[in-house]
């Protein structure tokens, strides 16, 4: 029977966190988790979910991962040998692979590059523009929006307010439609676990030195990049009621970075 992990902290438990490679429990954990963050006026959904088997020498682990802020999205499969050190480390090296969305295309930029005119995008999407004299010797073009109602007076206008939004559009649909794409990866990681009565840390780190695409348009990395998954929580129980923890991570993966620092006290009544 596959193992869910706890929902919540509290500084007193045998527990790693859910976003490393290693787990508590040895064989099978799983875990889904939904978020609907709202920040600035902003609003997000972050989506993790994974599953995973601990054994004494290996670790296998499913994970699809959904970051909207960020704006990053894989799954990834991890395969990799376990080498225990003590009590308190483990390292492991393997193979990951990951399909995610085609990442660092720029469809608008290789569109210029064939030498179109920007205009002509916004007539791609039913976009029209008239010519008029603002003043005697002076011109500048009206533009009318797809249901024909005026939207900018000016060139400037219609570039400032509205051709971005076209950019973005243009851009995320020539990348959806190339699809998902795969590239298989060398992991190496290392795994620090700390526990007494009264406090325990968990230091995680995932280095991947070299990624080969498996598909026409997968992640291409400079020479030197690599990506990354790096965290520690840590917690500590001030006494028989109140416990406190902290977490940060710093994620890398194809060119796009993501911090995630949180930190909560927990109040047992009972």
């Amino acid at each position: 029977m596959p193992n869910k992990k706890a929902n919540f902290y509290d500084g007193s438990e045998n527990e790693l966190s859910e976003k490393a490679l290693l787990g508590a429990v040895s064989g099978w954990e799983y875990n889904a988790k939904y978020s609907a963050i709202r920040a600035f006026g902003e609003e997000f959904i972050d989506v993790e979910s994974w599953i995973r088997y601990l054994g004494d020498k290996y670790v296998v682990k499913a994970a699809y991962v959904n970051l909207g802020r960020e704006d990053l999205e894989f799954g990834q499969f991890d395969v990799r040998w376990r080498k225990s050190v003590g009590a308190k480390w483990n390292f492991t090296m393997g193979a990951n692979f990951r399909a995610h969305p085609a990442y660092g295309q720029n469809p608008f930029g290789d569109w210029i590059g064939q030498g179109n005119d920007w205009w002509e995008l916004a007539y791609h999407y039913g976009y029209d523009d008239e010519l008029y004299e603002v003043e005697p010797g002076f011109f500048d073009y009206l533009w009318y929006g797809p249901d024909g109602e005026i939207i900018a007076g000016t060139d400037g206008e219609f570039y400032e307010y509205i051709y971005g939004d076209l950019i973005h559009t243009y851009n995320e649909q020539v990348v959806d439609a190339l699809g998902y794409q795969w590239e298989s990866s060398v992991a190496i990681g290392v795994d620090f676990y700390h526990y007494t009565k009264n406090n325990w840390v968990h230091g995680w780190a995932t280095i991947m030195p070299y990624s080969y695409g498996l598909t026409d348009h997968s992640f291409k990395y400079e020479s030197g990049d690599i990506d990354l998954d790096i965290g520690l929580i840590a917690g500590i129980k001030i006494n028989k009621k109140i416990g406190l923890f902290g977490e940060g991570r710093y994620l890398s993966y194809f060119g796009i970075d993501s911090y995630s620092i949180k930190a909560g006290l927990n109040y047992t009544f009972f």
